[in-house]
C-alpha cells in the first residue's frame, strides 16, 4: 500500500493549508480535505486528512515529491493544524504547533510520552519532534511550553517541555505521532545559535542546536 511521507505542513500567508512530502511510489496522488466543525475545536489544532489515492494498478518503489493545499478553515484562535493520514504504517498524523508561552511547566499529565528523537529544520526555522504516546481510543492533543527564559550558557539553552493535554486514553496501543514546531509566532521567537533542551513529564530529553544538526538524545 502506498502512503505519503510529510517533510512540511504551513499555513500560508494568503489562507491556505501547505503540505509536501514524498509518495511512497509512483502512480500514486495525494489530496487534502479539511474536517467539518460546528464548534472550533477544544484545542485550537484544525485536522485535516491527506488522502492517499492509486492511479495505477502498479507503481515504483521511489520516492515521488508532491505538494497539496486546501483552504484553511481555522480562526485567530487557531493553535495549529493536524495532518491525518489513516490505514497507513505510523506516524498517522502530523501535526503544527505553536510554542506555548507559559508562566510555569506542566508536571502531571494522564497518559504516557516518551520522546524519540527531534531535528531543527533550517530552512521551515521549525522544531521537528517524533514521539509515541499511549493510548489508541481517540487523538490527542499537545502543547509545546516555553517559560520565556534562556539558560546563560554558550550558547544559550532554552527548555522546551512537551505535554500531552488530553484525558485519559485507556487504549493500550503505542501510537507514533510527529510535531512541527514553529518557534517564530509574535509570542515566541527562538533564534539561534542556541541549544533547545526538550523534555516531557515522563524524563526523557533530547537536545536540538538550532544550526540544522541531527538531535541527540539522553535520559534523566
Amino acid at each position: 500500500m502506498g502512503r505519503a511521507y510529510i517533510t512540511n505542513v504551513d499555513i500560508s500567508t494568503d489562507g491556505r493549508v501547505v503540505v509536501e512530502g514524498n509518495l511512497s511510489m509512483t502512480g500514486l496522488t495525494a489530496s487534502l480535505e479539511p474536517r467539518i466543525y460546528i464548534q472550533p475545536p477544544p484545542d485550537g489544532v484544525w485536522e485535516y486528512d491527506l488522502v492517499v489515492t492509486p492511479t495505477a494498478e502498479q507503481g515504483a518503489m521511489m520516492l515521488v515529491p508532491f505538494s497539496v493545499h486546501a483552504p484553511w478553515a481555522g480562526n485567530a484562535d487557531a493553535n495549529g493544524v493536524r495532518i491525518i493520514q489513516d490505514g497507513t504504517p505510523e506516524p498517522t498524523a502530523t501535526t503544527l504547533l505553536k510554542v506555548r508561552r507559559v508562566q510555569k511547566y506542566t508536571t502531571e499529565q494522564k497518559n504516557m510520552v516518551i520522546l524519540k528523537g527531534a531535528g531543527y529544520n533550517a530552512a521551515t526555522r521549525r522544531l521537528v519532534v517524533d514521539l509515541t504516546h499511549g493510548g489508541g481510543c481517540f487523538p490527542h492533543s499537545f502543547a509545546v511550553e516555553w517559560d520565556g527564559a534562556a539558560l546563560k550558557s554558550s550558547p544559550p539553552q532554552y527548555l522546551l517541555n512537551v505535554v500531552d493535554l488530553s484525558e485519559y486514553d485507556p487504549c493500550k496501543a503505542l501510537i507514533s505521532e510527529q510535531l512541527h514546531i514553529d518557534l517564530h509566532t509574535p509570542d515566541v521567537s527562538l533564534r539561534g545559535p542556541a541549544t533547545l533542551v526538550i523534555q516531557s513529564v515522563w524524563g526523557r530529553t533530547l537536545r536540538v542546536k538550532l544550526d540544522g544538526s541531527r538531535a541527540t538524545a539522553s535520559s534523566s
